[in-house]
């Protein structure tokens, strides 16, 4: 049951994008994506593991993913200058997370290694973003040169980001860590819940096109 809990929590984060409709998208999108990166820090395996047939997952791989398809939508309708912007407002929530957790561990139970561990794997996730995003964006707006397929490029930007962001968290929090043991699982897993998302993310890409399509048509029979 796990697994359809998994696929259903999926597809219904990724819808929300719809819910500011055409005129507030923009404000969902930020919503969504500073929600998915700062909480995909919290909700990881190593704090939260999800069970699925004796694989151990995580949230984090779809609400991260959640992050990226916003950063890629915000590109599609606004253009590359507020993409970045959309991602440094995420990274610095981050960052903002991070010091907040660091303050109240240090405070309620006194200062420790572990404590300086969860605060610099934040620094971690937001350096390992800034570069996934600026890999991913730049490569799109690249290709986007030469083939204008949104889904085609969402299919690529998210792909780019899945590899590059799982390769970079994962082995460098294994190392801090030292958990080598679970690194190929964490890996894998990861790398599955993110290829799920990029189906997600292709489904809401088709319902923000139909939305869009209908009130366009809707708006042009009435102006006529």
């Amino acid at each position: 049951m796990n697994l359809l809990y998994f696929v259903l929590f999926g597809l219904f984060i990724f819808l929300c994008v719809v819910l500011g409709g055409r005129k507030y998208r923009s404000t969902a999108l930020y919503a969504l994506a500073i929600g998915g990166v700062c909480n995909a820090n919290f909700f990881h395996p190593g704090t939260f593991p999800i069970d699925i047939f004796g694989l151990t997952f995580g949230i984090d791989s779809i609400i991260y993913s959640l992050f990226i398809f916003c950063v890629i939508v915000m590109y599609f309708i606004k253009g590359k200058g507020q993409a970045y912007l959309l991602t440094v407002s995420s990274l610095i929530a981050v960052l903002l997370c991070a010091l907040f957790q660091f303050v109240s561990d240090c405070l309620s139970n006194g200062y420790t290694t572990q404590t300086l561990i969860s605060f610099l794997s934040f620094i971690i996730s937001v350096v390992s973003t800034a570069l996934v995003v600026i890999t991913m964006l730049e490569s799109i707006y690249r290709i986007n040169k030469k083939i204008t397929n949104k889904y085609l490029l969402l299919l690529i930007g998210m792909s780019i980001a899945a590899v590059i962001n799982t390769t970079l968290y994962y082995s460098i929090t294994t190392l801090a860590n030292q958990k080598y043991d679970s690194y190929l699982m964490l890996v894998g897993t990861s790398l599955i819940g993110q290829g799920m998302s990029i189906a997600f993310g292709q489904l809401a890409l088709w319902v923000l096109n139909k939305w869009d399509s209908y009130w366009n048509n809707k708006e042009t029979k009435r102006d006529s």
